[in-house]
């Protein structure tokens, strides 16, 4: 699937979703279970799907995916992007990230951790 999706504190968070197909990945969204209401939240900086999201202290990481396509190949998306849960703000982590989509990303320790992915070879 082109998003992503992470549990937080009893919260599901979607992040990279759109509603038509004119729209880019970026769209987030919080689902709460507990009043069956979804909130929506800022959109990711940049256009990106098929990523990996993990969950340290208060933020959310996100990183890898391709934004699209130029002719027949994919743009891979290589920054890393922070997502503040008290604030409800992306930033720019880092521009040194993974250029893979459709990897698996885990955390141990306050370390992530990245598995598999493709990029395009």
């Amino acid at each position: 699937y082109p998003f992503s999706a992470i549990t937080v504190n009893n919260y599901l968070y979607v992040l990279g979703t759109r509603r038509s197909s004119s729209e880019e990945y970026k769209s987030c969204y919080r689902f709460s279970p507990r009043t069956c209401e979804w909130t929506k939240l800022q959109n990711l900086l940049h256009d990106r799907s098929r990523f990996a999201a993990v969950h340290i202290n208060k933020y959310i990481y996100i990183m890898g995916g391709f934004e699209g396509f130029k002719r027949t190949t994919r743009i891979y998306v290589n920054t890393i992007e922070r997502y503040s849960i008290e604030n409800d703000q992306w930033e720019l982590f880092s521009t040194e990230g993974p250029q893979l989509s459709s990897l698996a990303a885990c955390t141990y320790d306050n370390l992530i951790y990245l598995g598999g992915g493709k990029n395009g070879q």
